[in-house]
């Protein structure tokens, strides 16, 4: 059929057949008008098919249209007549042959009778895309079996994913409207995992504008808020109502693989031979001072009197008897790095068979440890001190209250460790040694998601004792690290840009405030130095080694070099460790800060309207800087019109908002002491506790 004015005819437009009306044509355009009554200029090398259908020009426009718009139909309603996989299965065996349209046409139905096959044709044909392919002068040519075979597969995958797609919308948008956990269905294993990701990392994530798109989709309708996501995935059942995002971010494992725990269960615990290559120190009387809850304890005291003096040892458990380097478990430390405590669970760097209790100082069993024994005179002045393999079978395990309560006793052993310790802390500070003696807030959340926040000193006798002797081992440690040339994990600080002095403060809190703001951070290296902020000329950790790992590499130096005069490690493995260890170290201590805050900002959240008290720490252009003392937590106070605080001032505020995941927290100044507002009470004296509903 030739081209000519009124010729219905058809081309592609964006991968679809399109019928059009001839209006004008020249030698290189046709003047068309579609169904829908656009105008526009055609290339004619862009025609496709001719149709045998001609209309009348002159007719009104909109009968033109009427009669395309039949036309269109007609040939859409005999689509449904073409197979078009029977006509490949004829032509597939000669894949270079190529055919017209009418051809096609012919072979298919037997005869050309008139256009509209070919215009079936043609749209089945560019439909297609699986059996057929289109050559560079417009004829068709049949596929491979084998292009054909990976079209199919490729689209069976493309309607898979399609189906996994409606699937799991529909269980997204039910589950947001009922507000109730429904049972997932298969395959959407992978959009939890982007959603948990989004959740976690927020529009750090790559996938976070493609998973909000989906929910909107779904018609789950929510913001593009990491809290609304949260909460969808805790309705969804993935995430614990308090989730703690950051062991996912960070890949924390809660619990060992079964590798690890095998391991652990398999050691050999019979250490008869072992002890006698030890110093044997079960007859002396030794003791361990912990919190009552303490399952872990990795270090004793011993206190024996001599002619000269005294004798004082810091027993520290030999976790490094037990753990050996290139095993599964020392693996598994390494890799955890250190234990990490939070209110509601504690994360342990060991099994708990080993943390718990073969490297555990439990009272009345026989333990392997790594003592320094330490010899003073009766001035409290150090004389000299000994490191050596031992055994110790603890005596007595005594809380810090049971302690507190011995310290008071005249003559007794721990009124002489007082003394012992007042004068070695008074020796630091002489040295320069800056203490910080800030009330400390425990954070404890119960099975039952009771929130206990209680609020203590930290600077009872008992504690005093403790801290200062382990200072004192680790310094000793320290000093012979660095006198044999052993390669060790040394901490330092440099002095501080300024020194304060507490005493001049009328709050103490203050001075420490001020002077926490000149400190200087603490470094780690394999050179011993100055560490300004303990008053110490060396300085390493070594006295938690069943929950450092860092502390456990300490000890095989310390264990080699007793043994063969040689240390385990070289300094550019130690250095190795500390990259790593202290990286990990960070990432627990931020999990930990996170998460004592999260829990601080969910008791708050019971309290939005009550009052509380606060101290200004500091006084800036804009706001002032304050503490909520009750809960040692620091945060911004804006100024008001009127209104001027000084630093050191002891206010009233009042809860205004609180953001659990951002740890945010709002407060306004009380201006009416009288006003009727609630004061956050403590349940019992030092003691906050929150029941969940």
């Amino acid at each position: 059929m030739s081209l000519r004015e009124g010729s219905i005819i058809e081309f592609k437009d964006k991968k679809a057949i399109t019928n059009v009306l001839c209006l004008k044509l020249d030698a290189k355009n046709v003047r068309v008008i579609n169904e829908s009554n656009k105008e526009f200029n055609l290339p004619i090398n862009k025609i496709s098919h001719i149709t045998d259908h001609v209309l009348n020009v002159s007719k009104p426009r909109a009968e033109l249209i009427n009669d395309l718009n039949k036309l269109i139909n007609k040939i859409e309603e005999n689509l449904s007549d073409i197979n078009i996989s029977d006509l490949w299965e004829l032509l597939k065996d000669d894949i270079e042959a190529k055919y017209s349209l009418k051809e096609l046409s012919e072979i298919y139905f037997g005869s050309d009778k008139d256009s509209d096959q070919r215009s079936c044709m043609l749209r089945v044909l560019t439909d297609d895309g699986v059996y057929f392919e289109t050559k560079s002068d417009g004829l068709f040519g049949a596929k491979s079996e084998k292009a054909v075979e990976q079209i199919i597969k490729q689209k069976q995958i493309e309607e898979q994913k399609l189906r996994l797609k409606e699937n799991s919308m529909n269980w997204l948008k039910s589950v947001w409207l009922t507000k109730t956990k429904i049972e997932q269905p298969e395959g959407v294993e992978k959009i939890i995992e982007s959603l948990k990701e989004v959740a976690v990392l927020g529009n750090n994530s790559l996938k976070y504008n493609d998973m909000f798109n989906l929910l909107s989709e779904a018609g789950v309708n929510i913001s593009k808020s990491e809290e609304n996501l949260i909460n969808l995935l805790t309705i969804l059942g993935i995430f614990e109502e308090d989730q703690n995002l950051l062991l996912i971010e960070h890949n924390i494992d809660l619990n060992f693989s079964k590798g690890v725990i095998e391991e652990a269960q398999n050691i050999n615990t019979d250490i008869s031979e072992e002890i006698l290559l030890r110093v044997d120190l079960r007859d002396i009387e030794t003791f361990t001072v912990d919190d009552e809850d303490t399952k872990d304890i990795d270090d004793a005291i011993s206190f024996t009197d001599n002619e000269n003096g005294f004798t004082l040892g810091i027993h520290i458990a030999d976790a490094g008897h037990w753990i050996k380097n290139g095993s599964l478990l020392s693996k598994e430390a390494h890799t955890r790095s250190t234990t990490i405590y939070l209110p509601e669970r504690k994360i342990e760097m060991l099994p708990p068979n080993l943390s718990e209790d073969i490297c555990s100082l439990i009272q009345g069993q026989d333990r392997l440890a790594i003592s320094v024994m330490v010899n003073f005179n009766h001035l409290n002045e150090l004389i000299d001190f000994k490191i050596f393999e031992s055994v110790v079978n603890v005596n007595e395990r005594l809380s810090y209250k049971e302690s507190d309560e011995r310290c008071l006793k005249e003559n007794s052993i721990f009124h002489k460790l007082i003394e012992l310790t007042n004068s070695l802390r008074l020796n630091r500070l002489t040295k320069g040694a800056i203490i910080f003696n800030l009330p400390e807030l425990k954070i404890k959340v119960t099975a039952n998601k009771e929130i206990i926040l209680d609020k203590h000193k930290q600077n009872s006798a008992s504690q005093l004792i403790v801290s200062e002797l382990m200072v004192l081992a680790n310094s000793l440690v320290a000093e012979y690290m660095s006198e044999n040339k052993i390669p060790c994990i040394y901490r330092h600080q440099e002095e501080p840009l300024e020194t304060i002095d507490f005493s001049l403060e009328e709050n103490p809190i203050i001075g420490m405030y001020k002077q926490r703001r000149f400190m200087k951070r603490s470094e780690v290296s394999t050179t011993s130095s100055d560490h300004f902020g303990l008053g110490l000329k060396a300085y390493c950790q070594m006295t938690s080694p069943i929950r450092r790992y860092s502390d456990l590499v300490i000890h095989r130096q310390i264990k080699s070099f007793l043994k063969t005069g040689k240390p385990y490690y070289n300094e550019e493995k130690i250095k190795e460790i500390i990259n790593f260890s202290e990286r990990s170290i960070y990432v627990s201590i931020l999990i930990q800060r996170n998460a004592n805050r999260y829990w601080i900002c969910k008791f708050l959240s019971k309290e939005i309207g009550n009052k509380t008290n606060a101290l200004v720490l500091d006084v800036s252009d804009e706001k002032y800087h304050i503490q909520l003392s009750d809960f040692m937590i620091e945060l911004p106070l804006f100024k008001e019109l009127g209104v001027k605080l000084e630093q050191g001032q002891e206010i009233e505020v009042i809860i205004k908002d609180i953001q659990l995941r951002k740890g945010f927290i709002s407060v306004k100044l009380l201006k009416e002491p009288n006003d009727e507002v609630n004061k956050i009470e403590f349940k019992k004296e030092s003691e906050l506790v929150y029941q969940e509903a």
